[in-house]
């Protein structure tokens, strides 16, 4: 917004890849816009993000100044157990200046998509990286809080460093689990003196010895859902593939 004040339409773009199950309450918050309105998306009027569909949101606001919002939106598995996903996008418009702010997504997918058995394994995370924005990034990084050798295996395609609008980089780590662990992978890159973020969340279930075990360590899983190995596989699947893979878009446009 070159021109100072003004009106901004944000545009989301919300769907599900886990491949399992659909998913219920979906909810789209973004901390610097609302009303939310969803515009197209939900094709068979269920109101479940069913495998394949693609939800669209709006929301206008006046800004006054350069502003950097985050958009969250969250759902429950379409089963008894409704565990949760969730996932985070961050944009920045800029006011009075033609600069462009930079975008980045990241999606994070574990090797172990069923629980480990009691005692845990190892576990390998495919982090894919990609810059839906108009610029290119530089000084681009990818970090897990609970996984620390994150590696760079593939997608610079000019080997020049820098993220582009057309290339996909693709990380990887491995860790041993012995526990049930949630863990957020964070990716982030440079553009015209600003710093995009994204965020992906992903939970690995590892067995307990046996029903009567009290529970698990505090991963948001209740204790009922413990009972027996065969309930969390699918729960595990889903939440899984569907906290490291529902992705948030922000694109935006001033009118």
């Amino acid at each position: 917004m070159p021109a100072g004040s003004g009106s901004v339409t944000y545009n989301y773009t919300v769907w599900n890849l886990g491949g399992e199950r659909a998913l219920t309450n979906i909810t789209l918050v973004d901390d610097k816009c609302s009303p939310m309105i969803l515009i197209s998306g939900d094709i068979n009027n269920n109101n479940k993000l069913d495998i394949g569909e693609n939800w669209k949101y709006t929301c206008r606001t006046n800004l006054s100044e350069t502003t950097t919002n985050t958009a969250v939106v969250t759902g429950n598995s379409d089963d008894a157990y409704h565990q949760n996903a969730i996932a985070t996008a961050i944009a920045t418009v800029v006011v009075g200046s033609s600069l462009t702010p930079p975008l980045i997504n990241i999606v994070k997918v574990p090797s172990q998509l069923t629980p480990l058995p009691f005692g845990g394994g190892n576990v390998k995370y495919t982090y894919t990286v990609t810059n839906p924005g108009v610029v290119t990034l530089h000084n681009v990084t990818v970090s897990d809080d609970k996984c620390t050798a994150v590696s760079r295996v593939f997608g610079d395609i000019n080997k020049n460093n820098l993220l582009e609008t057309n290339e996909t980089w693709i990380y990887m780590c491995q860790q041993n689990i012995s526990v049930s662990t949630r863990n957020i992978a964070t990716a982030e890159g440079k553009a015209n003196g600003f710093t995009a973020r994204s965020y992906a969340i992903a939970n690995i279930i590892v067995a307990a010895r046996s029903a009567f075990v009290p529970k698990l360590p505090n991963t948001g899983i209740s204790p009922e859902e413990n009972n027996t190995s065969g309930n969390m596989i699918a729960l595990a699947t889903i939440l899984v593939l569907i906290s490291a893979s529902v992705i948030v878009i922000l694109k935006k446009r001033t009118l």
